[in-house]
């Protein structure tokens, strides 16, 4: 496990988030996600320009769940069944304590040249529901931009390890059709980045690593799908875009719905016939 860096005041590892159940303190609003701030807006995206004048596809009425259906309780009423789900959840859980270390160094000036801790679960999470579906060694390459996170090679192999398992717990909980619940709260602002934003930038890292087989399943489903997590990350430089971030309505509706899109992407890649 890499050794927990020096506190940083009024840094995003300053605090104990609502994900660990304890409220956050007071603090500054973030600023931008280093990972954005170094690659700058890329060109307008293919495909994303014809999902603005679209109107939003439906979601699909499946639910996940319909993938591995719960066991029932046998007997006596008393008497707990270990369903897949909870065998799974069991096997893949990523105690609080590592997540907690991850949390610390992601959002250090340690980490030089990864995402931060919000970035690094949207990464995380679009590997999991993409085409790629597991964080592989060229993955793991792209999140620390094709650098060594560490100095030292043991503490790099661990925290590479630890990010695997992350992203197991990921799967897990979309496998058996939970709704995924991501460390920060449901909510964006017009103009300034915070931390569902940074989320956003690592969610779209995630997609340019595999954008052509992303698109190639259904051009015009995955650019609906995935319009909140462009129009947030604020990486694609179109106008259109820059009208949506701006409708604070819109937002607002685009931003509630990012759990249910996550899960309707997984059903898309993973589970098509489901």
């Amino acid at each position: 496990m890499p050794p927990s860096p020096p506190h940083r005041p009024g840094g995003r590892g300053s605090h104990r988030s609502p994900r660990h159940g304890a409220a956050p303190r007071a603090r500054a609003a973030p600023a931008p996600c280093r990972r954005a701030a170094r690659a700058g807006p890329r060109p307008p995206c293919r495909y994303h320009p014809a999902a603005i004048r679209r109107p939003p596809a439906p979601f699909p009425t499946h639910p996940a769940s319909c993938l591995f259906p719960r066991r029932r309780r046998a007997g006596d009423t008393t008497m707990r069944t270990r369903t897949p789900e909870t065998v799974m959840h069991e096997q893949y859980a990523l105690p609080g304590t590592t997540l907690e270390a991850l949390e610390t160094f992601l959002d250090s000036e340690a980490n030089a040249h990864g995402l931060d801790f919000m970035g690094a679960h949207g990464f995380l999470t679009a590997l999991t529901v993409g085409p790629r579906g597991t964080l592989d060694d060229d993955a793991l390459a792209a999140f620390f931009e094709d650098e060594q996170p560490l100095p030292d090679a043991a503490a790099s192999d661990a925290l590479r390890e630890q990010l695997r398992a992350w992203q197991k717990s990921i799967h897990a909980v979309l496998y058996h059709g939970s709704r995924l619940e991501l460390p920060c709260t449901l909510t964006a602002h017009p103009t300034e980045p915070n931390e569902l934003s940074d989320w956003c930038v690592g969610f779209m890292e995630a997609l340019f690593l595999d954008e052509d087989r992303w698109y190639a399943a259904d051009e015009d489903e995955i650019a609906d799908l995935t319009l909140p997590m462009v129009v947030l990350s604020d990486l694609v430089d179109d106008p259109d875009l820059q009208v949506l971030r701006r409708d604070r309505k819109l937002l607002k509706d685009m931003t509630s719905q990012i759990p249910e899109l996550i899960t309707a992407l997984y059903l898309l890649f993973h589970a098509p016939d489901a």
